[in-house]
C-alpha cells in the first residue's frame, strides 16, 4: 500500500480528524500504557502513527533519556504528527 492508497490522505480535515480520533482516546491509551509500569528511558514506536496516534503519551512516559519514533507510510499524515510534536 502507499500512500496514494490511502483516500484521505490530502485532507486537511482527515487530519483534523485523526487528532480527535487520537484526543478522544488519549485517556484509555494512558490507563493502558500505565498497566506497563514505567517507561523511563525506553525507545517506543508508533507504527502508523498517522498525524498524532500516541506520540505524546508515550514521550511523557519515557522522558528526556528516551526516544520515541513515530512512522506512517503517508507523507502528509507525517508532515501533520511534526506538527504536532512541534507544538
Amino acid at each position: 500500500m502507499s500512500s496514494a492508497d490511502y483516500l484521505l490522505s490530502d485532507s486537511a480535515s482527515e487530519l483534523k480528524r485523526l487528532r480527535l480520533q487520537a484526543r478522544v482516546w488519549e485517556a484509555e491509551t494512558e490507563a493502558w500504557l500505565d498497566h506497563m509500569g514505567p517507561m523511563t528511558g525506553w525507545r517506543c514506536l508508533d507504527l502508523g502513527c498517522g498525524a498524532m496516534g500516541i506520540l505524546g503519551p508515550l514521550a511523557r512516559r519515557v522522558g528526556p533519556r528516551g526516544r520515541v519514533l513515530g512512522v506512517d507510510i503517508d507523507s502528509v499524515q507525517l508532515g501533520g504528527a511534526r506538527a504536532f510534536v512541534a507544538d
